[in-house]
């Protein structure tokens, strides 16, 4: 289990890093079956990636951010007239899609993906109703 402020998988570097090197573990040592990418609604990652504005003060939060802007650019061009909380939870879901477009760039899971054994899948967490919202697979 890798647990991180906004889900966030960075795209393959073969540069040691934490997530990278937990998911090469599991997809090449431990044969893992499927990788789940789950985000959760009323996210602070989210919120911050939405109103960077303060991120300042915390350099290190405010890269991190940085991998979520392909999904708020997706948000923005798909969704350009959501109120600000619709555009909230919308920015959770593309962000899950972003974070596994982001696994499928580490050779181990492009491998085993091709092949069909290893299975990626999106979640959304909703905090309000305990609920979990399964996201449709990638292509």
């Amino acid at each position: 289990v890798i647990r991180n402020a906004g889900n966030i998988v960075p795209p393959y570097d073969p540069s040691p890093e934490g997530v990278t090197a937990t998911i090469e573990y599991a997809v090449a040592v431990l044969e893992v079956p499927s990788i789940i990418v789950c985000g959760h609604t009323l996210c602070g990652a989210m919120k911050a990636a939405l109103e960077p504005d303060g991120l300042d003060t915390v350099p290190s939060v405010r890269d991190w951010i940085q991998y979520v802007a392909p999904a708020r650019l997706a948000v923005d061009e798909l969704h350009p007239l959501l109120d600000p909380d619709a555009r909230w939870l919308e920015l959770v879901k593309q962000n899950v899609l972003q974070q596994l477009r982001n696994l499928k760039t580490h050779p181990w899971v492009a491998a085993r993906t091709a092949t069909g054994r290893l299975r990626l899948e999106g979640w959304v967490y909703e905090l309000e109703s305990k609920r979990v919202l399964r996201l449709l697979p990638l292509p």
